[in-house]
Protein backbone atom coordinates (compact mmCIF):
# COMPACT_ATOMS: atom_id res chain seq x y z
CA UNK A 1 0.00 0.00 0.00
CA UNK A 2 1.60 3.77 -0.88
CA UNK A 3 1.59 6.43 1.07
CA UNK A 4 2.78 9.80 0.91
CA UNK A 5 6.32 10.61 2.32
CA UNK A 6 6.97 13.85 0.94
CA UNK A 7 6.68 16.21 -1.50
CA UNK A 8 9.70 18.62 -3.30
CA UNK A 9 8.77 22.20 -3.56
CA UNK A 10 10.48 24.55 -5.89
CA UNK A 11 9.31 27.76 -5.90
CA UNK A 12 9.65 29.91 -8.59
CA UNK A 13 8.95 33.59 -9.27
CA UNK A 14 8.81 35.39 -12.80
CA UNK A 15 9.98 38.63 -13.71
CA UNK A 16 8.13 40.52 -16.48
CA UNK A 17 9.40 43.78 -18.47
CA UNK A 18 6.93 46.67 -18.79
CA UNK A 19 5.34 44.79 -21.62
CA UNK A 20 4.54 42.11 -19.64
CA UNK A 21 7.19 40.32 -21.26
CA UNK A 22 8.81 37.32 -19.11
CA UNK A 23 12.82 38.13 -18.04
CA UNK A 24 14.01 35.77 -15.99
CA UNK A 25 12.82 33.16 -13.58
CA UNK A 26 13.98 33.18 -9.97
CA UNK A 27 14.02 29.74 -7.97
CA UNK A 28 13.85 29.67 -4.41
CA UNK A 29 15.19 26.71 -2.38
CA UNK A 30 13.80 23.88 -2.35
CA UNK A 31 12.05 22.47 0.26
CA UNK A 32 11.57 19.04 1.67
CA UNK A 33 7.75 18.73 2.94
CA UNK A 34 5.72 16.34 4.76
CA UNK A 35 2.49 17.35 5.61
CA UNK A 36 -0.16 18.97 3.21
CA UNK A 37 0.01 21.98 5.77
CA UNK A 38 3.24 22.61 5.54
CA UNK A 39 2.95 23.06 2.06
CA UNK A 40 0.70 25.61 2.46
CA UNK A 41 2.47 27.11 4.96
CA UNK A 42 5.40 26.93 3.02
CA UNK A 43 3.63 28.71 -0.05
CA UNK A 44 2.14 31.24 2.31
CA UNK A 45 5.59 31.90 3.50
CA UNK A 46 6.73 32.23 -0.43
CA UNK A 47 4.23 34.30 -1.12
CA UNK A 48 4.55 36.87 1.56
CA UNK A 49 8.87 37.04 0.83
CA UNK A 50 8.25 38.26 -2.54
CA UNK A 51 5.70 40.70 -1.58
CA UNK A 52 8.10 42.31 1.41
CA UNK A 53 10.87 41.93 -1.92
CA UNK A 54 8.66 43.80 -4.14
CA UNK A 55 8.00 46.68 -1.48
CA UNK A 56 11.39 46.86 -1.13
CA UNK A 57 12.44 47.18 -4.69
CA UNK A 58 9.20 49.77 -5.26
CA UNK A 59 10.89 51.87 -2.34
CA UNK A 60 14.23 51.67 -3.49
CA UNK A 61 15.61 50.04 -0.29
CA UNK A 62 17.01 47.14 -1.84
CA UNK A 63 18.14 47.88 -6.19
CA UNK A 64 20.53 45.47 -5.60
CA UNK A 65 18.94 42.46 -4.98
CA UNK A 66 18.55 39.72 -7.09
Amino acid sequence: MLEPFKYLLQPVALERDQDGQIIREVPGETMHLYTLEQLAGAVEQWETQLGRLNMEQADGSNVAAA
